[in-house]
């Protein structure tokens, strides 16, 4: 789906479907950044709505802090990584996330939190190349299966499931002043989610470790600090009032005016 696309171009999975990659090739950043790209199809009039429940909100969710959250994403074979590491920054308030990668990425993202049910939101996707602000509503970002609720928002392409799911250890370790907890699977697997550093006070993780054959992929926090840079949330309409606005039902068509 165009929404699992996009995750796995910020979480690299896409990366490793580029033509012509090759692992334990050097890469270089502007491959993993193009790699990281995907395309708007045009809408499908008759689409029937995918039927899938709000997921509910964890109980922290509506006190978290400000915070600007920078990960890494290495992805590799055994000891070696066989792509350039790519830096994912969710800058996250309580009602509203900006997300962006670093590397010559030239789109970003923000997501609204529905005031009326917080469960719910909706989104903005900031094409800098084309110079148009695409708005997601609700039923697109479900039906491109770009997310079901607000929780699908708050780690991008970390299932939320996964921390109910996972069973927790005793084993636990402080990341700039936050505890995080190891999860695993109950029984042992080979492929998967392997993996998660997990903090209940801020619903977010340190470490995700995923295997995929001899692949492993690891998503990792490096940074944390309290606080946004509060441009980054304002409305994009006014962030960029020269851009044109355009619902994504009618991108095709915009694009092909243009």
């Amino acid at each position: 789906m165009i929404r699992q696309a996009f995750w796995r171009g910020v979480c690299l999975a896409a990366i490793l479907a580029v033509p012509g990659f090759i692992p334990g090739q050097a890469q270089d950043s502007a491959q993993a950044a193009e790699a990281a790209r995907f395309d708007f199809p045009a809408r499908v009039s008759d689409r029937v709505p995918i039927a899938v429940g709000i997921p509910e909100l964890p109980a922290a969710a509506g006190s978290l802090p400000d915070l600007t959250l920078e990960f890494h994403e290495v992805v590799g074979t055994g000891n070696a990584a066989v792509l350039p590491k790519v830096v994912h920054i969710l800058t996250r308030s309580r009602n509203r996330i900006h997300s962006r990668l670093t590397g010559g990425v030239d789109w970003e993202w923000l997501f609204l939190q529905n005031g009326a049910d917080p469960r719910r939101v909706s989104g903005s996707q900031i094409n800098h190349n084309e110079r148009v602000i695409l708005e997601y509503f609700e039923s697109d970002l479900r039906n491109t299966g770009m997310g079901r609720g607000w929780v699908d928002v708050l780690n991008p392409g970390l299932d939320y499931s996964l921390i109910n799911e996972l069973s927790p250890t005793e084993e636990t370790t402080d990341f700039a002043g936050v505890s995080f907890r190891k999860l695993v699977p109950s029984e042992p697997r080979e492929d998967g989610v392997l993996e998660i550093w997990w903090s209940d006070e801020l619903l977010v993780p340190l470490r995700v470790v995923r295997q995929a054959g001899a692949v492993t992929r690891t998503h990792e926090l490096t940074k944390l600090t309290r606080g946004v840079e509060a441009e980054l949330l304002i409305e994009p309409q006014r962030r960029f009032p020269d851009y044109a606005i355009v619902d994504i039902a009618d991108y095709a068509d915009w694009k092909e005016e243009q």
